[in-house]
């Protein structure tokens, strides 16, 4: 029964010896992995550092590249205003009677009197003629009024848009006239030209 005993004894101290030496291990295996995580730590603390100096490095050169750019574009403008201010007023003004001395057909009092014609249509088939006492261009027809007598400007209209086909009362809303004024026209003209034939 002692021998029993004694075994026992030795047995429970045989594990009791054994445990501590597997905590011990296991805790100095704790303490290794532990200081490895920290050094990994510090590392990666450090190499986090050296990207944010990268890139504060990085966005400085490229906010510095920025401003010489707007700078840059803001000398050129200043050049360019200044380039445009230096040019002489007689150079423009020499330019400006090049441009208008190029086309034969245009010179002095005529460029200023000339109006574009806009014969198209409208929508309601209203024939738009420029604005101007100036009817060169539209033979006055014969036989009407007295030798050395001009037509007036209205009467060449009518005229002239009949030659272009219009009817009598077309003519008539055309120019917002009275029809009847419009037939009396052309049959003036008629017997002018019966007259004279």
């Amino acid at each position: 029964m002692v021998y029993l005993l004694v075994f026992l004894a030795a047995v429970f101290t045989g594990l009791a010896v054994w445990s501590g030496r597997v905590q011990t291990a296991v805790r100095r295996q704790e303490m290794e992995d532990y200081k490895v995580l920290r050094a990994d730590l510090i590392q990666t603390k450090k190499e986090v550092i050296t990207l944010l100096g990268q890139m504060e490095q990085v966005s400085v050169k490229i906010v510095e590249e920025i401003e010489a750019k707007v700078e840059e574009a803001r000398q050129y403008e200043v050049r360019s205003r200044k380039d445009d201010h230096d040019i002489p007023n007689n150079e423009i003004s020499e330019k400006f009677d090049t441009d208008r001395s190029e086309d034969p057909n245009v010179t002095g009092e005529d460029a200023k009197k000339a109006k574009p014609v806009n014969s198209k249509l409208t929508g309601n088939n209203t024939i738009v003629f420029p604005r101007r006492h100036d009817t060169t261009g539209i033979e006055p027809a014969s036989g009407t009024g007295s030798p050395g007598q001009e037509l007036t400007a209205k009467h060449q209209m009518v005229y002239a848009l009949a030659q272009l086909g219009f009817s009598g009362e077309e003519i008539a809303r055309q120019m917002n006239i009275g029809k009847g004024e419009v037939m009396l026209m052309l049959q003036l003209k008629r017997k002018g030209e019966e007259v004279n034939a």
